[in-house]
């Protein structure tokens, strides 16, 4: 602004010059006016004849008023120029002042900072000395924690051994236990019953590759009678029969057969059961109804989730069948009652031929590592058994099951055929699915 403000003044000053010089030349003109109308006078006459000399002196003349009328508005517009000026130079100072207030201010601001930052350098050394405290209780802390890191580490190899102790000690435990109810059974078993309270008639029930199971009466009651074949009752056996009898007295649920009692004396033992009236396999002479399929095999499927949920320990039936499913009539309505039980694991430790059918049984069956899902591989053949009234054939698997036709159940038994144990469901996943409306 003060650069063009210079530029205006100085082409004010020229325009200046310029204007005095065209006063001078227009003075000048005028007295050379006055002399010329005296000589116009003086020579009225000489002028007559010079008319066009004078002709040419007014058309000068106009020219020169022209050109004074012109330096006028120049003067003018140059009066009005440096009025703008004049105002933007006012503008200018304002702003000036302006300004100077601004770092009037900025210096005073200036000073403020550099009291804080005199300040903040006093707070970052006080913080500093802090940091060399903390740096030194921090590394003391650092040392005790080491210690305290070595210490737990001693708590935690002595709590290892303690778990392992308290182990060893629970297993102690859960062997006395059980050494302990097994004497206690053995001194006095509820099961036992003498073989002259069992009347045993000649009506042969069934047989199967460990005897038969014929009628019978016990206290006055029409009861079913296993007749184990003759057993080599050495010590070893008789203990396990008489574990395998405490189990089965303690069993008691509406689809597992109603154990009795059995004989514990120096023959083949007799196992006492409730008398049913028929058995799955005999009733699959005939196609079942659909409600006759899902009632009888949820029926098993019972039975074998409360063998399997058994505390303390699962309990394995290893031989289900459908000469194992036994049935009675409820109404209209045949129900199921898994028997067997109570001897199918006996029965294996004792014969040299175990006792589960082998068209029955899951490949790991003759192997010694057996959970309770060899009870679920063979209730998925026992399912399509059901299903389409054939005896399993274990070469012919894969077609049976294509030929179910109920797609829920043939999907479940597809299940409960896996080859890998932990592939296939467990008997409580198994009765939900069965009691999915269809």
């Amino acid at each position: 602004m003060e650069e063009q403000l210079t530029n205006a003044q100085g082409q004010l000053q020229e325009k200046h010059d310029q204007l005095v010089n065209s006063k001078a030349q227009v003075k000048k003109m005028e007295e050379q006016l006055t002399n010329a109308q005296g000589q116009l006078q003086e020579k009225h006459d000489q002028l007559v004849n010079s008319k066009a000399q004078v002709k040419k002196m007014e058309e000068q003349l106009t020219n020169a008023q022209g050109q004074l009328q012109e330096k006028h508005d120049q003067l003018v517009n140059s009066k009005a120029l440096v009025k703008q000026m004049e105002e933007q130079l006012t503008n200018a100072q304002g702003q000036l002042q302006e300004k100077h207030d601004q770092l009037v201010n900025s210096k005073a601001q200036v000073k403020q900072m550099e009291e804080q930052l005199t300040n903040a350098q006093g707070q970052l050394q006080e913080k500093h000395d802090q940091l060399v405290n903390s740096k030194a209780l921090v590394k003391q802390m650092e040392e005790q924690l080491t210690k305290a890191q070595g210490q737990l580490q001693e708590k935690h190899d002595q709590l290892v051994n303690s778990k392992a102790q308290v182990k060893q000690m629970e297993e102690q435990l859960t062997n006395a236990q059980g050494q302990l109810q097994e004497k206690h059974d053995q001194l006095s078993p509820d099961w036992v019953i003498s073989r002259d309270q069992i009347q045993v008639t000649d009506k042969c029930l069934g047989r199967g590759g460990w005897g038969n199971v014929v009628k019978g009466k016990y206290c006055g009651c029409a009861v079913a009678v296993k007749q184990i074949h003759d057993l080599i009752l050495s010590n070893h056996n008789r203990s396990l029969f008489e574990r395998e009898m405490n189990i089965a007295s303690r069993c008691r649920h509406p689809c597992l057969l109603q154990f009795i009692g059995a004989t514990n004396d120096e023959g083949s033992p007799l196992f006492v059961t409730e008398l049913m009236e028929t058995s799955l396999r005999a009733l699959l002479k005939r196609p079942l109804s659909a409600s006759e399929l899902f009632v009888i095999s949820l029926d098993v499927a019972r039975a074998l989730n409360y063998l399997h949920q058994k505390q303390p320990f699962p309990i394995i039936h290893r031989d289900i069948s459908s000469a194992n499913v036994l049935l009675w009539r409820q109404g209209d309505q045949w129900r199921a009652k898994v028997s067997d039980y109570g001897t199918a694991n006996f029965m294996r430790h004792t014969m040299t031929v175990a006792p589960g059918a082998p068209i029955y049984s899951a490949p790991e069956a003759v192997t010694k590592n057996q959970t309770v899902k060899v009870d679920v591989y063979s209730f998925g053949v026992l399912l399509c058994e059901m299903s389409i009234q054939e005896m399993p054939d274990p070469e012919k698997r894969k077609q049976q099951v294509a030929l179910v036709s109920n797609r829920v159940i043939r999907a479940l038994i597809r299940g409960c055929l896996q080859t890998e144990p932990e592939e296939r469901p467990c008997m409580e996943e198994i009765i939900d699915e069965l009691e999915q409306p269809t």
